[in-house]
């Protein structure tokens, strides 16, 4: 009797998370980010967000889009210190996340 082996592929996913202005910033500024997604298959669905006083906040989801590649500019309403984060599901449903440093946003 012979058995049948699968084998599992494990698909190496990952986001890279990169600022394109400061990170200290003013209440009137945007900060802009750019995402790029490695090793995983289109089409991808991109969460943006942020955490503040440890409460995760989202402000952003896309809809499925066909690219890698995403900008998204995050505006802040109030002084403070945010976190941003960026979470994408691929189209064979693996997950990746990345965080920036801390963005000290001044009056």
């Amino acid at each position: 009797m012979t058995k049948n082996i699968q084998a599992v592929f494990v698909i190496d996913f990952k986001a890279d998370f990169s600022a394109l202005s400061s990170y200290t910033i003013k209440k009137s500024q945007g900060f802009q980010t750019t995402v790029s997604a490695t090793g995983g298959q289109a089409n991808y669905v991109y969460r943006f967000g942020y955490k503040k006083d440890g409460k995760k906040t989202y402000v952003y989801s896309s809809d499925r889009v066909g690219t890698p590649y995403m900008t998204y500019t995050y505006q802040f309403s109030e002084a403070g210190s945010y976190v941003p984060f960026v979470e994408i599901m691929d189209g064979n449903n693996l997950y990746a996340s990345a965080t920036l440093n801390t963005v000290t946003v001044k009056n």
